[in-house]
């Protein structure tokens, strides 16, 4: 008799295992490996947007910052355009530019205007024009171009000795005097 109550245990214990063990096996691959992927992508967006949250904290602080940025820009602008030259006022820039040179005691020996160069939102305005003088003032010269309330650039300058004449020095030098485009209208700043 014991051996079938052991025969029945063995039989009976398999027919509980083998479901327990499915149950197991479907839980996990239908329920568990689904929710915990799903877990794990919430997980990833609270992370995400924990960070975001953080982060936009200093937004307000950047915010200004970059307000008063832009605004001085727009202040270096508007002083910028006032001081800029005009089309009809190339002539008296030019005039400007060889009573500079006077001043500081040069000769100018060549004045060579060169044609506009339109861009953008700038013209270019290329001069070169060669003096002759003392080291002194033809440093003078170009510190007095470079005071003028205009923005110049200067490209090149070549200082050589002057044939036959002691103590003076030939200067060449390329700059280009950056105007404002007239073709640029503004009408997106303007039309507030």
């Amino acid at each position: 008799m014991k051996q079938n109550d052991e025969k029945k245990i063995r039989r009976g214990s398999w027919v509980v295992t083998v479901p327990v063990v499915a149950v197991a096996v479907a839980y996990v691959v239908w329920f568990f490996l689904p929710q915990s992927k799903a877990i794990g992508e919430l997980k990833d967006q609270t992370a995400e947007k924990q960070t975001y949250v953080e982060n936009s904290g200093g937004l307000p602080a950047a915010l200004e910052a970059a307000r008063v940025e832009l605004e001085k820009t727009q202040g270096y602008n508007a002083v910028w355009k006032k001081h800029a030259p005009k089309q009809r006022e190339l002539a008296a820039l030019f005039g400007r530019i060889n009573h500079l040179a006077k001043e500081a005691g040069t000769v100018t020996t060549r004045f060579d205007p060169e044609p506009l160069r339109q861009n953008r939102y700038l013209r270019e305005i290329p001069l070169t024009m060669g003096c002759r003088g003392t080291t002194a003032q033809v440093f003078e010269f170009i510190r007095g171009l470079e005071s003028l309330p205009l923005a110049i650039w200067i490209e090149k300058v070549k200082i050589e000795k002057a044939n036959g004449l002691a103590g003076f020095v030939n200067c060449e030098i390329s700059l280009i005097v950056f105007a404002g485009n007239p073709e640029d209208s503004d009408y997106a700043i303007n039309s507030d």
